[in-house]
């Protein structure tokens, strides 16, 4: 939680590297923070 409410995060991890490779951050949860971050990922 911020200061100005919560802050939700998806974020898409690669099971190999162990490293995050697609993120996304938004105000509310919605599918679109899932699949910005499913778009960056690929």
């Amino acid at each position: 939680m911020t200061a100005e409410g919560w802050l939700y995060i998806a974020v898409v991890l690669d099971l190999y590297s162990r490293r995050a490779v697609g993120w996304s951050m938004q105000s509310h949860m919605t599918t679109e923070l899932v699949t910005d971050a499913l778009m960056m990922a690929i």
